[in-house]
């Protein structure tokens, strides 16, 4: 038996972009200290801080899936080896085996084992006890006030699953949907290694928001149908 689905898509309120920001991209961020007034920063090889500019993609960061932290300009995420407890705090591939995820509490970055993201003399490393506060942008929301939201598939090869950002497509990694040059609709893979695994879909994005502020600064996304056909067995 043919049934339609119908799944009603309702976005949550989405913040006012800065105009500014690199590639149009609403999600990327600077993660600031709140003490020093500078943000992080990796470049050459080093985690450490630098002034705080929305211009230098060295001091680019975005959340992606699973709680990670990628970086924009190396293509890389922020992680924890638990096996050098001196120096714990790397910047490695988005698929390595190391703990990537991270999470906050008040104005602190935690990650596995609780440590704590920590500037120590003008480098950032991680450690147990640290009262450091840091910030997204030059507010004072946490870092993780704007979470990574799952955005879902349809058609392609994956039977509806989430995308799985970033993906590696011919060496490069990407950390939104692309479109390919005839084609209209973008698409994303839906496990983190596109080239050997092959799995995608067509990506579900909300649609832009409208008019009707709800509070200074927030809009209402409008709904939107999307439409799906399924067997389904009858028992």
């Amino acid at each position: 038996m043919k049934v339609l689905l119908l799944f009603l898509l309702c976005g949550v309120a989405c913040s006012s972009a800065d105009p500014s920001r690199h590639d149009n991209d609403a999600n990327l961020f600077t993660i600031r200290h709140e003490q020093h007034k500078k943000c992080l920063e990796y470049d050459n090889n080093q985690i450490t801080m630098a002034s705080c500019s929305a211009e230098n993609e060295a001091l680019l960061w975005k959340w992606v899936s699973n709680h990670r932290l990628f970086h924009l300009q190396s293509q890389m995420c922020l992680g924890i080896n638990l096996t050098i407890p001196l120096d714990p705090l790397k910047m490695v591939p988005c698929n390595s085996d190391l703990m990537l995820w991270w999470r906050c509490h008040d104005g602190s970055i935690y990650g596995a084992s609780q440590y704590k993201l920590t500037e120590k003399n003008g480098a950032v490393t991680a450690s147990f006890s640290s009262n450091d506060e840091w910030r997204r942008d030059n507010t004072l929301e946490n870092v993780c006030y704007h979470l990574y939201r799952e955005i879902y598939t349809n058609r392609g090869n994956s039977a509806g699953k989430p995308c799985e950002f970033p993906f590696l497509r011919h060496g490069t990694w990407h950390h939104d949907c692309i479109k390919e040059a005839n084609d209209t609709q973008e698409w994303c893979a839906t496990t983190s290694n596109y080239d050997t695994d092959g799995k995608w879909g067509y990506c579900l994005k909300p649609g832009k928001c409208d008019s009707h502020s709800i509070l200074p600064g927030f809009q209402y996304i409008k709904l939107f149908k999307v439409n799906v056909r399924a067997d389904v067995a009858l028992a």
